[in-house]
């Protein structure tokens, strides 16, 4: 089964990839380019396309024989369109070698997206129907596929990465992205978004019974008071039924001793929920008392056959089994072991099975949530930047790591609030209400910049100490030195201008270990004159300038 599932998400993932080779050779008004390169990778994507249909194929003959059923259609089907796609590869005719270029008409590249798009169809008909053999646990199928995919498309880019011939000039930070850039990051949000909400969903529904417990009951035996003549409990005397023929004596009639039968539990519906033991049995009375572990416990009678008391999670000290039974007027029932344990789920993720607790949960919807709402607050960012003609080469890295610190500054948020740092007490996970860790992790991933102000006016007031550090990252930034290098014997006044960013705020230049004059002050850049004093020794001179948010990194001036 692993095999099929495999071999599937493989021929899925090749024909997407040629899907999207395809339709990137642009469209013209007479027939489109490919170039030789182009062609051998549609050729070899067919190729492997058809092998893993063979083999999909061999299986199933393996297994089924020669019989023809709905698996084996789709596996002939695609064979054929495998067949059919390098067929329409051969009359794409070279007007080159292969470094050259081939002509390829709207027919045929139309031709060729439509025999992709049936191949991906044939595939994933298969792994739809692929859970279908296996229904004890289908899900383990569409989490394998899933991961692999995601796996396959994380490592073929970046082997296309790394072995892509790079110009030996690249495009500055400041350049706008390219379009292709900008396809491939709004993919990566999307997708982003929609694993964020898929697991959130599946993780914020699963409910924990018995406010976060599991409880498990195992009866020891039977009463010990049974009949009409109970046995004698802690010494007391054996009650004895007189001889009504006696003369001057009255008949007397002994209680019913209790009887415990089993202990069921019951929990309130409300926001802090509590949890109930109710004891059902017979002979109960007002005096009736459940006992845990021979302590006795506020009770509240219901009815002859019912008696319930809260059960108090600071009573459960220990893992060890708690032995419950009603006492009624110094008569005792047998014991009823009764196991409480946290409760856990059973999950599985991308096909692998763990176990949830409510404490996991909720650290889980943290982390999620605040990946969630990175990911709005990266999407707006997104399109007001591209609708602006604005969005330069220098953010993408930005886009790709907003979601991850959302989720891992939602973490720090939460156990801080849990922890009671910033108000109140500790929690005990039953009394966290879920949509509040969502609202908290979300709204510290979309507003990351002001969490992280809190955090740190959290962190100054219980570690107040100074900050003389230079290279802030508010601080200004010195790019280069224009020019790099003086000589010596240069004719005073020499101008040299400082390059950089956030030099606005700038107050001070710092020529070495002096402080320098400095004319005009910029965003972008600052100018200063030399004397002649300032050049008069040959060497390396620190040069660095002072801001409201710190010192900037130093440049070295060379003066020859």
């Amino acid at each position: 089964m692993l095999a099929h599932t495999i071999v599937l998400a493989v021929g899925l993932l090749v024909s997407v990839i040629g899907f999207v080779l395809v339709f990137e050779i642009k469209e013209g008004p007479g027939p489109s380019n490919i170039t030789g390169a182009s062609k051998r990778r549609l050729a070899a994507l067919w190729i492997l396309c058809g092998l893993d249909l063979i083999f999909l194929a061999v299986l199933h003959f393996v297994k089924h024989g020669f019989t023809w059923n709905a698996e084996l259609a789709p596996i002939v089907i695609g064979i054929a369109l495998s067949a059919a796609g390098l067929a329409e590869l051969k009359q794409i005719v070279a007007a080159a070698a292969d470094a050259g270029v081939a002509k390829l008409s709207k027919p045929a590249r139309w031709g060729m997206l439509v025999l992709f798009l049936a191949a991906s169809t044939c595939f994933i008909y298969l792994l739809v129907l692929l859970p279908d053999q296996q229904l004890r646990e289908p899900q383990k199928i569409i989490g394998a596929t899933f991961l692999i995919l995601v796996v396959s498309v994380a490592v073929a880019w970046l082997v296309y990465f790394f072995i892509k011939d790079k110009p030996d000039s690249l495009a500055n930070d400041s350049d706008p992205m390219p379009i292709i850039t900008r396809r491939v990051l709004a993919f990566y949000l999307l997708f982003i978004g929609i694993v964020l909400v898929a697991l959130l969903w599946r993780v914020g529904s699963i409910d924990f019974s018995e406010v976060g417990l599991d409880i498990k009951t195992e009866a020891l035996g039977q009463s010990a008071q049974t009949g009409a003549a109970p046995s004698t409990q802690s010494g007391a005397a054996a009650a004895t039924e007189p001889n009504p023929l006696q003369s001057g004596t009255t008949a007397t009639t002994t209680p019913n001793p209790p009887v415990l039968h089993k202990l069921f539990t019951q929990a309130t519906l409300t926001a802090a929920p509590v949890l109930y033991v109710t004891a059902y049995g017979d002979h109960f009375t007002a005096d009736s008392k459940i006992r845990f572990n021979q302590q006795e416990q506020p009770t509240v009678f219901i009815d002859s056959s019912r008696i319930q008391a809260q059960l108090d999670q600071a009573v459960i000290n220990s893992v060890d089994p708690m032995l419950v039974d009603i006492i009624t007027n110094k008569q005792v029932t047998s014991a009823i072991a009764m196991t409480v344990t946290k409760a856990h789920v059973k999950q599985n993720l991308f096909g692998w099975p763990f176990e949830l607790t409510r404490e996991l949960q909720l650290l889980l919807l943290a982390i999620l949530a605040g990946g969630l709402g990175s990911f709005i607050h990266s999407l707006k960012s997104f399109g007001d930047f591209v609708g602006n003609r604005t969005l330069t080469a220098s953010w993408f890295w930005w886009y790709v790591t907003r979601p991850f610190l959302g989720a891992a500054l939602a973490v720090v948020f939460y156990a801080v609030l849990r922890g009671g740092f910033m108000a109140g007490t500790p929690a005990d996970a039953k009394a966290v209400n879920q949509f509040g860790v969502i609202a908290v992790g979300a709204l510290v991933g979309m507003f990351a910049d002001k969490a992280s102000d809190k955090l740190a006016d959290i962190f100054d007031t219980l570690f107040k100490g100074a900050d003389n550090r230079t290279g802030k990252l508010a601080a200004p930034i010195i790019d280069r030195l224009e020019p790099a290098t003086v000589s010596h014997a240069a004719t005073p006044p020499v101008t040299l201008r400082i390059i950089g960013d956030r030099l606005g705020t700038v107050t001070q230049v710092k020529f070495g270990n002096s402080v320098h004059e400095h004319g005009a002050v910029t965003q972008k850049e600052i100018t200063i004159s030399l004397t002649a004093q300032d050049i008069a020794t040959t060497g390396t001179t620190k040069v660095s300038v002072v801001g409201d948010s710190g010192e900037s990194p130093t440049k070295d001036l060379q003066i020859t």
